[in-house]
């Protein structure tokens, strides 16, 4: 039994999986802790802790490739402006007016957006396929944000942190596109260290501001238990997670494990926080994930995320 147990943890099926669910579980604690940790607070000591975790496995790639990389300061410093000071920080602002549900699926269009991101900025190819796939998801993610009423459009009272978390998704799928033109010879965990190190230098003028501005994180247990599991699990724990599952399997055949974030999320936000499933969720679910199985499932580049 503990061989079959450690066969299945070894599978990069696992490690990928674990890591989406890892991914899903940081919205849910993110909208627990809305009246704990600020939105800035909790993304800077996040990702504080994930680079302490991060730091000493990324030595040896930051002293064999540190010239490289900072022959890429200025691409790695948008990645850590992107990424780590933007994607999370407006997540987390978005989860004070939106439930973790719709945050979820929301953030299933990514691997929609980066097609059409990578088409604008570099004129790579979108097939009709993919941009047939690419308007189903953007449909899907419009039902979810207005609630099914596209009557919601003229509302000015129509809340705001859906379209937020939409916003914040834009910042990941251009962080996704830029960081494919970073040189292939660098390591992932170096790049990673180096691009959280951008970000939270990025990071603390907002966090800074935030305290100024009078918002202080509540500093009990709960709260320092969130930013440990959302900065040693979530983040470092996700990241190596899905880089050893990559690895093991390519990158052509992870993207579509993205698609389980929205899953874990649902179920994690209605078992943990009593959120509900709506029916305008049962229609822009299935929109949102045969989208992105038309716009992604592709052989070649577009089949990753």
């Amino acid at each position: 039994m503990p061989t079959i147990i450690s066969a299945i943890f070894r599978s990069p099926y696992t490690l990928l999986a674990i890591a989406m669910f890892l991914s899903a579980s940081n919205l849910v604690v993110g909208k627990a802790m809305v009246d704990h940790v600020p939105p800035a607070a909790l993304s800077f000591w996040r990702w504080t802790a994930a680079f302490v975790v991060l730091l000493p496995i990324a030595l040896p790639a930051l002293r064999n490739q540190y010239r490289a990389l900072l022959d890429e300061w200025k691409l790695l410093c948008l990645l850590g402006f992107l990424g780590i000071a933007g994607f999370l920080t407006l997540t987390y602002a978005a989860l004070q007016w939106t439930t973790a549900i719709n945050a979820s699926l929301i953030h299933a269009s990514v691997p929609a957006q980066i097609p059409i991101l990578a088409w604008l900025m570099f004129r790579d190819r979108v097939t009709p396929r993919q941009a047939f796939g690419i308007a189903l998801t953007m449909l899907g993610v419009a039902v979810i944000v207005f609630r099914g009423d596209f009557r919601a459009l003229g509302d000015l009272e129509l809340a705001w942190g859906d379209p937020l978390v939409l916003f914040a998704t834009f910042f990941w799928a251009l962080y996704s596109v830029l960081l494919k033109r970073l040189p292939g010879e660098l390591h992932p965990t170096g790049v990673l260290v180096s691009v959280i190190a951008c970000g939270l230098v990025l990071l603390l003028p907002f966090y800074v501001i935030e305290m100024a501005a009078g918002q202080h994180m509540i500093l009990d247990g709960t709260a320092i238990a969130a930013i440990l599991y959302v900065g040693v699990f979530a983040a470092a724990g996700g990241f190596l997670c899905w880089h050893f599952g990559v690895a093991k399997i390519g990158p052509n055949r992870t993207g579509v494990f993205f698609n389980l974030v929205p899953v874990f999320g649902l179920f994690l936000a209605i078992a943990f926080l009593g959120e509900t499933l709506y029916a305008f969720h049962v229609v822009g679910v299935p929109l949102i994930f045969v989208g992105i199985w038309l716009a992604s499932w592709l052989p070649g580049k577009w089949g990753r995320t």
